[in-house]
């Protein structure tokens, strides 16, 4: 199966293009499974949503191809600042996910999130989110912040991610470098 087809036969958007697909194996068991990472060429609602154009798709191999697991808009941020969409990297590792993000023009950020597979729950979850921000007109040392959070309480990979601007009570931070 080649990323379009995955697309078409699994996701519940139209009029979508393709960006990238990564392998690997998610739920621990002995088939590959993947995650595609699409943009929706026109918004479902016929209103482009602002940061939210890209949709990721979550597939895990069976012996008879591929399940959906499910699909959920805006993981991904579209939002990348006045140069355009961000860098973007996703790696799956012994059922751990990761996605990398990067953006930005004068103030550059970054965002590393961390998913797990939960054998119990059969679910993915956020258990680790690294961001940086840093101007780039400055030196870095001068404005480099980094906050790491680790999540105790589940946080579901197709939960909407609004995550990132809530304050969650059990979350542990650690706030690296200082900022102007």
């Amino acid at each position: 199966n080649d990323i379009t087809n995955l697309i078409a036969d699994f996701s519940d958007y139209d009029n979508c293009y393709p960006l990238f697909l990564t392998r690997g194996n998610i739920n621990h068991d002995s088939y590959e499974d993947v995650i595609i990472t699409f943009e929706i060429d026109t918004p479902q609602d016929g209103i482009e949503a602002y940061g939210n154009s890209r949709v990721t798709l979550i597939l895990f191999g069976s012996k008879d191809g591929y399940v959906k697991y499910g699909e959920v808009e805006g993981l991904i941020t579209s939002n990348g600042g006045l140069f355009g969409k961000p860098i973007v990297s996703t790696n799956i590792d012994n059922g751990t996910i990761s996605i990398s993000q990067y953006g930005g023009s004068a103030w550059r950020w970054n965002v590393i999130s961390t998913y797990q597979y939960d054998k119990t729950d059969k679910r993915i979850y956020l258990i680790k989110q690294e961001t940086s921000n840093y101007h780039n007109v400055s030196p870095v040392q001068d404005t480099l912040q980094t906050v790491v959070s680790h999540f105790e309480e589940k946080i579901d990979i197709l939960d909407k991610p609004d995550y990132q601007n809530s304050q969650i009570s059990k979350t542990v931070s650690k706030t690296l470098g200082k900022s102007t």
